[in-house]
């Protein structure tokens, strides 16, 4: 294996560590967030004022970041219709590996236009209502995760096409 790849794939599982962890964590804050509201509401008869935007925040960033590592083992939901209709091995890999290239492009491109919402967000320089926290933050993850599944759909796709050119000789 050579010393690059060797360096690559640690840092991807030091990466994968982290990642959970934050996910771990924001799952346990989410839950404790919802149980004290859902206390100080109707036992207390009280409301907590600006935390109720904060368990959605945490939602939307924890599927986001989880978005990548479905995609990097290519877990997502999908239908495989074209299995039934076409029997072939060899046309399915090939359309797999199409599939997959389309599927790079579109997140490819995807990313670009996460990069340039979240830089004009930041320019305008929007907060959220109840905690002011600037919206760009919460979106940055965006950049992130789709960065991350564009790389390993663009190596699912070198590996698609790789598996369908074999196949075919």
């Amino acid at each position: 294996m050579s010393r690059t790849k060797e360096i690559f794939e640690r840092l991807e599982k030091r990466l994968y560590q982290v990642v959970s962890n934050l996910l771990g964590i924001a799952m346990i804050a989410l839950t404790g967030i919802i149980l004290v509201q859902v206390f100080a509401r109707y036992v207390l008869n009280v409301s907590i004022g600006g935390f109720e935007e904060l368990p959605l925040y945490l939602m939307i960033i924890s599927v986001w970041l989880a978005a990548p590592f479905v995609a990097r083992r290519d877990q997502h939901v999908k239908i495989d219709l074209l299995n039934l209709v076409i029997k072939n091995d060899r046309v399915n890999k090939f359309i797999e590996a199409v599939l997959r290239l389309i599927t790079t492009v579109a997140l490819s491109s995807f990313f670009v236009l996460c990069v340039k919402f979240v830089a004009t967000s930041r320019q305008y320089g929007d907060v959220t209502p109840g905690l002011q926290i600037p919206f760009w933050m919460i979106q940055s993850v965006l950049v992130f995760s789709t960065f991350m599944m564009s790389f390993y759909y663009i190596l699912l796709t070198i590996k698609s096409f790789k598996e369908a050119i074999k196949w075919n000789s």
